[in-house]
């Protein structure tokens, strides 16, 4: 397994509990995106805790958007 994969298994849980509204391969799409933004990044001992804040902040946006 890749270390993407590896945050993304560990990333997944927590945000399907946080937003069971969504599907989850929605949500599964968008951390998965989240997650590609920081494969470059030199030090990743903060990619987590700031993937994590980002998927939360674009998850909240689209549950926002769906209907009552």
């Amino acid at each position: 397994r890749t270390a993407r994969q590896v945050r993304l298994a560990r990333m997944l849980p927590g945000l399907i509990e946080q937003f069971p509204a969504l599907p989850d391969a929605e949500i599964r799409s968008v951390a998965d995106a989240v997650l590609r933004e920081y494969s470059q990044v030199p030090v990743r001992s903060f990619v987590m805790t700031l993937a994590e804040r980002k998927a939360r902040e674009r998850l909240q946006s689209l549950a926002g958007a769906l209907p009552a």
